[in-house]
């Protein structure tokens, strides 16, 4: 929802529209595929994260993360973990998903096209980044979303609407 947070603005959701969004069991549980994974990198290479998510009995869009990849002195995040984690993902996959602006995307489409599953992965345009935002924004308006993770619910606080136009 945020990249490079480098102005204050106001929260983009008040805390009981993301409340509604909250399940109380493993949002993706019970379910077989196939699914859709997401892959972020900091701009620094200290940390990477795959989100995955599915299509729920319910319509609602389950998210859960993967994959929390958190680098150190002796055991930084390489392309090769990220992909590691990709390939050991252990149900269908209709599409991987990254930035074409990541640091990461040269390696994710070499991979792709090494293993013959360039129909997987795909390489997102700015624009095609800014588009999915809008429909994260619209699921968690309209309560499709469906999550149980610590880790998204630390990051709802920091998403914040920001003016378009000079970005």
């Amino acid at each position: 929802l945020n990249h490079f947070v480098d102005v204050k603005a106001q929260g983009a959701f008040n805390p009981g529209v993301w409340a509604a969004c909250r399940v109380g069991a493993p949002p993706l549980a019970g379910l077989s595929g196939p699914f859709a994974l997401g892959v972020d990198v900091q701009p620094g290479w200290e940390r990477a994260t795959i989100c995955v998510a599915g299509v729920r009995p319910d319509g609602r869009i389950g998210v859960e993360v993967y994959r929390d990849i958190r680098g150190t002195e002796h055991n930084p995040v390489t392309t090769e973990v990220i992909i590691d984690a990709l390939d050991t993902f252990p149900a269908p996959v209709k599409v991987i998903a990254y930035e074409q602006v990541s640091g990461a995307a040269s390696e994710l489409t070499r991979h792709a096209k090494e293993t013959s599953r360039t129909e997987v992965y795909d390489e997102l345009l700015p624009g095609a980044v800014w588009a999915a935002c809008m429909d994260v924004d619209e699921m968690i308006l309209s309560r499709r979303l469906a999550v149980d993770d610590p880790l998204l619910d630390a990051q709802i606080p920091l998403a914040a609407r920001r003016p378009v136009g000079q970005d």
